[in-house]
């Protein structure tokens, strides 16, 4: 399963914590409008040893962007 994040702040975080734990899922974007939530939602991918996903930093409308995405139709 692919996953695409929209707002990785304190819950969303959470969320990703528990989809990188599953074997069968793929983090493919995150999308927040702070640089620091995206920082620590990389830390947390990195950790797991997860491929870095698609970055999308762009303002309140970004979460567009995310769900205009190819990669999550593959």
């Amino acid at each position: 399963m692919r996953l695409g994040f929209i707002g990785v702040g304190a819950r969303g975080q959470n969320h990703l914590e528990l989809a990188l734990d599953r074997d069968d899922v793929e983090v493919i974007a995150i999308c927040d409008i702070q640089q620091r939530m995206i920082d620590m939602s990389l830390g947390l991918i990195a950790n797991a040893g997860k491929t870095k996903p698609q970055i999308i930093l762009d303002g309140p409308q970004g979460y567009k962007k995310l769900l205009e995405t190819k990669t999550l139709t593959r």
